[in-house]
């Protein structure tokens, strides 16, 4: 009787609801997900209401709405992908259309891209389907001129693998509820009409306080798409609410017109681009005031002209990934380190990361001069690393010359990818830095909380011959993917003494950001963890 009478309370009832929401679950679950939450609202008349709000809250289209009237078909058309027209058989009455309403009105996310079947709990085949246009017409006229769905707050929309775009158009369902906007964009074909223009202009204008734009954008291979695109994206000045914006399209070139459109934004915190080409005019420089954090994928020359094109006096976090448009001419370190004066990196930065996806050929290159730029960010509390074996040289000296310029550093995360012929120990070259490395941290860095290197390479280390050094108290997290010393629990003994506060007693990715927890040497973690535990057990 006691559990009977808490599932009347409306709390614990949405309380349960809310354990099958998809925003909880991963995307191979979510068709599980619904099909308990459509089962949970059929057992009482108390758990309907709750259990729809969470069932009908995320759709991944506007279709299992439009099946909700019996008047609206649907076909398969010959098209090899499997697409589906979904068109009108009859006029509908309004009770049937009501009932679309009532449901239309828990509706506050819509995802194209939830990639599940409805009908199964497994990931299959997406299933594009076609609202025909007289449908959505009618859609439309119904409405008045409100809102499909007037609670909509987030929305991901994309066209097909064959050019199609999928249910109605954002005209019909976007209203001023409307906050996070995103656009898988594919480069229309002659006679295809919602253009990127349009799309982005009819976005501007029934979503006044838009939040967040998300554009992704498919391969352009002609460079008069590429301008014409970058016309369109100046509309995004009309968002003046906007926060968080993000462009992906590795051909896209801008010009200072587009940085123009975004000084214009004053709310603007978060920008994420991807782009081939920063044609930078010599001039005053572009202030983005808000800004607070910037995430730029670009060739490393075209780097050098964005930081020295924008200012940007309240940036906190800065991701840098290193994009090469011809892998065989470019070099690492070129144009990034000859065209980025120190004074053009804003001092204000907190966190850098810096990406090389491709292994360049820089024989003798080492780690300071690849970053040397940045070294004159003096208040650098966390530095990221994803990099390939090859790219550059890493050792003592390194070490010493970074823990000197970033004595404020919470977090050093390098990670360095091997490949597999690069698995064996005794296999990675000039790539050895010994335990001086970790002393030179120990010493330089008194905040430093994380560390993850690649290797310890030091087999003919001395321990009793070296100057025992002051405890590091801060650092909890120490990861090392090879570890090639002559004794290794002599080693986890000293890395105990010295970082007395490690921590072990969980598994690195529940500590450590992605991807940096992948590579660890886990024999050596099992025999810090030991000594640790036999440490806390003597205290």
């Amino acid at each position: 009787m006691s559990a009977a009478n808490a599932l009347q309370i409306v709390e614990i009832v949405c309380a349960i609801s809310e354990q099958f929401a998809i925003e909880h679950h991963k995307t191979l679950h979510r068709g599980k997900c619904r099909r308990d939450l459509a089962h949970f609202a059929q057992v009482s008349k108390a758990f309907v209401d709750p259990a729809l709000r969470v069932l009908w809250r995320v759709l991944p289209g506007v279709d299992p709405l439009l099946r909700l009237l019996p008047c609206v078909g649907e076909e398969r058309v010959g098209h090899p992908a499997g697409v589906a027209q979904i068109f009108l058989k009859r006029a509908f009455d309004s009770k049937e259309w009501q009932r679309v309403q009532h449901y239309a009105g828990y509706v506050h996310a819509i995802d194209h891209v939830d990639n599940i079947r409805l009908d199964c709990g497994f990931k299959g085949r997406r299933r594009y389907r076609r609202v025909e246009p007289a449908l959505q017409q009618l859609l439309i006229l119904s409405t008045g001129g409100e809102p499909l769905l007037p609670r909509l707050q987030r929305l991901v929309w994309c066209p097909t693998d064959i050019g199609l775009l999928v249910d109605p158009p954002p005209f019909s369902v976007i209203g001023p509820s409307i906050q996070h906007f995103t656009l898988h964009y594919l480069p229309p074909s002659e006679g295809r009409s919602h253009g990127l223009a349009t799309v982005l202009a009819a976005v501007a204008a029934l979503a006044p306080g838009l939040r967040t734009l998300a554009l992704y954008q498919r391969v352009v291979q002609e460079l008069r798409l590429a301008r014409a695109h970058e016309d369109a994206l100046l509309t995004i000045a009309r968002c003046t609410q906007l926060r968080q914006l993000k462009i992906l399209a590795s051909q896209l070139e801008v010009t200072s017109r587009f940085f123009d459109a975004l000084a214009t934004l004053p709310s603007l915190e978060s920008l994420r681009l991807e782009v081939s080409q920063v044609d930078a005019v010599a001039g005053q420089r572009r202030a983005l005031a808000a800004l607070e954090a910037l995430e730029l994928t670009a060739p490393d020359d075209m780097i050098a002209n964005f930081i020295q094109f924008v200012s940007l006096p309240s940036l906190r976090k800065l991701s840098l990934c290193f994009d090469a448009q011809d892998i065989n001419a470019a070099t690492i370190y070129g144009a990034w380190a000859r065209r980025s004066p120190a004074q053009s990196w804003p001092s204000t930065v907190r966190i850098l990361r810096l990406r090389f996806p491709f292994a360049f050929p820089g024989p003798g290159t080492t780690l300071v001069e690849v970053i040397q730029p940045v070294l004159e960010l003096h208040n650098l509390e966390e530095f990221n690393v994803e990099a390939r074996l090859g790219i550059f040289d890493w050792s003592d000296d390194d070490a010493l010359l970074i823990s000197q310029a970033w004595p404020r550093l919470t977090a050093f995360l390098l990670r360095v990818d091997q490949g597999k012929e690069h698995e064996s120990r005794r296999s990675l070259g000039t790539f050895r830095p010994s335990q001086r490395a970790l002393l030179h941290f120990a010493e330089h860095c008194p905040n430093l909380e994380q560390l993850v290197i690649p290797c310890i390479v030091d087999p003919n280390a001395e321990y009793l011959n070296l100057t025992a050094p002051r405890p590091h108290n801060r650092l909890k997290v120490l990861l090392l993917a090879i570890v090639d010393v002559e004794c290794e629990r002599c080693f986890a003994r000293d890395l105990v003494k010295l970082f007395p506060n490690l921590r072990a007693d969980r598994r690195p990715k529940t500590h450590v950001r992605f991807p940096y927890h992948k590579d660890y040497d886990s024999d050596f973690w099992e025999l810090l963890r030991e000594k640790i535990e036999l440490k806390a057990r003597a205290t």
